[in-house]
């Protein structure tokens, strides 16, 4: 017969964990036996789910598999990418191996959303063609693409991502994450890549563009995005009909060291809501786009650098001089300073300088536009100043 002491402090095996009567409590086994949940602790032991004891492969063809079989070979693979994550999610203890979903044929119905963190704490990757990802076309309509949501975690390679009507292509939400390499980004009805609610995404490697989308690249609430020390190559001049990059609600974009090779049309970046876009470069020229950095009022980062530029004679600014401080030096005779259209510089502001005390700076309006009224501005006194600003069809004094 047990004391009370001894019931108190009584402990009960569970295959390697341990139920503690003192606390209540579960302590797991460390090791390939990585911690997780009660729950699929208790599914392992009750015989539903296999413990893995390597590395385990599933195949994915739309084209002919079906989601009846078991996907353990190609011809016996699954007909969508959701069944085999649910078989991975639902059955299996990964017990610290990876898992492999290979996918042999492009689709215009397969997509996939893992939650939770993945049982056993093992690797889950979706694979298609690492040399030519144009080769394995996945396309969703009305919807997400590729989702990990609530701790789940996803590699991503070797394909080409596309949305129809609405949906991102990779979409990391509510501690969810995904990491991305050697793929390719069609035409998209929302993000290329959205992260939100702390989601995290990251590109490991180099990958393409060449179809458009609403942004790019999308940061909000706490989440994060990483493509540093990547080359994103742009092709056939993609639009993007909100911007490249945006960040809002604590968004953060990290962008050091990237490389962009091709152009696109839209706004390069847009922040607000205390988001963040990192670089190491100046922001105002380092996302493709063809309109300028828009930060809102509202944001509490603003990592666009303001840089001065001496000018001495006539000259035609863009809008990529967005922000600049001109010092305009007049001494060896007047000159004019020709201000871009402005259907084209929607937002842009510009600060002119007067150093010199001879001869006068002319600002000048393209066309018959007008500065406060009137086609053109003189600056005729050393050290006046001004800053312009655009409203998209005429410029004003600030």
């Amino acid at each position: 017969m047990t004391t009370v002491a001894e019931r108190e402090s009584a402990t009960l095996a569970l295959g390697g964990a341990t139920v503690t009567n003192v606390s209540g409590g579960v302590v797991f086994p460390t090791g390939s036996d990585t911690p997780r949940t009660l729950a699929d602790w208790m599914a392992t032991l009750n015989g539903k789910r296999e413990v893995l004891t390597a590395f385990r492969q599933y195949y994915v063809n739309p084209n002919g598999g079906s989601d009846s079989k078991d996907g353990l070979s190609g011809a016996n693979a699954f007909a969508t990418l959701q069944k085999a994550i649910d078989v991975i999610w639902k059955t299996l203890d990964t017990a610290g191996y990876g898992v492999q979903i290979q996918l042999f044929a492009a689709s215009n119905a397969t997509y996939g959303v893992a939650t939770g963190p993945v049982p056993g704490g093992g690797t889950v990757t979706i694979n298609g063609n690492s040399s030519n990802p144009a080769s394995i076309v996945l396309t969703r309509t009305g919807g997400n693409l590729i989702t990990a949501q609530y701790g789940a975690a996803l590699t991503v390679t070797g394909i080409e991502m596309r949305t129809v009507t609405s949906g991102n292509c990779l979409q990391a939400q509510f501690g969810g994450n995904i990491y991305y390499t050697n793929v390719a980004f069609g035409s998209c009805a929302g993000a290329h890549v959205e992260a939100k609610g702390g989601g995290q995404t990251l590109a490991g490697s180099a990958y393409t563009i060449s179809g458009g989308a609403v942004s790019h690249l999308h940061a909000a609430y706490d989440a994060t995005i990483v493509v540093s020390g990547s080359t994103i190559t742009l092709t056939g001049t993609p639009a993007f009909s909100a911007y490249f990059a945006g960040v809002g609600e604590n968004g953060n974009i990290q962008a050091i060291s990237t490389t962009f090779s091709g152009s696109a049309t839209g706004t390069r970046a847009y922040l607000h809501y205390g988001g963040a876009i990192r670089t190491n470069t100046n922001l105002r020229t380092k996302m493709p786009g063809s309109l300028p950095v828009v930060v809102n009022k509202g944001s509490t980062f603003d990592f666009i650098q303001r840089m001065t530029e001496a000018v001495t004679g006539t000259a035609s600014l863009v809008i990529d001089d967005n922000g600049k401080i001109f010092l305009c030096d007049a001494a060896s005779g007047s000159f004019s300073i020709n201000l871009p259209a402005a259907s084209t510089a929607d937002g842009v502001e510009y600060t002119f300088k007067k150093t010199t005390a001879s001869n006068t700076v002319t600002l000048d309006a393209n066309s018959s536009e007008t500065i406060d009224g009137a086609t053109t501005l003189a600056m005729t006194t050393q050290w006046t100043s001004v800053t312009l600003h655009c409203d998209g069809s005429a410029w004003y004094s600030v």
